[in-house]
């Protein structure tokens, strides 16, 4: 099974998240969404409650979830650039 780790649970980030929940389906790949990271708790928390997700605190935790296959990076340009050196450290860290 392929386990996804998503930072950014808004629109974006769920539409990608629809798609890995869909991926069984549409393609026969089994795959999940393993983990979420948001600045914004409620958009985690509803993330968590539609796919699964366990919910972190940061992006450093989320990178740091060794089962992971996969981080998808989808906030909007506003949180990036007030987060861009702890994403930066989780492509590193990946």
């Amino acid at each position: 099974m392929l386990k996804f780790g998503i930072i950014g649970a808004g629109r974006l980030g769920n539409v990608h998240a629809g798609n890995i929940a869909q991926l069984k389906t549409l393609a026969g790949i089994d795959a999940q969404v393993a983990a979420v990271y948001d600045p914004k708790e409620s958009a985690a928390k509803n993330m968590h409650e539609k796919y699964g997700a366990v919910i972190c605190s940061g992006p450093e935790e989320l990178a740091g979830i060794p089962e992971l296959d996969a981080v998808n990076v989808r906030l909007a340009e506003k949180s990036r650039i007030r987060l861009q050196g702890r994403i930066d450290r989780v492509d590193t860290a990946r």
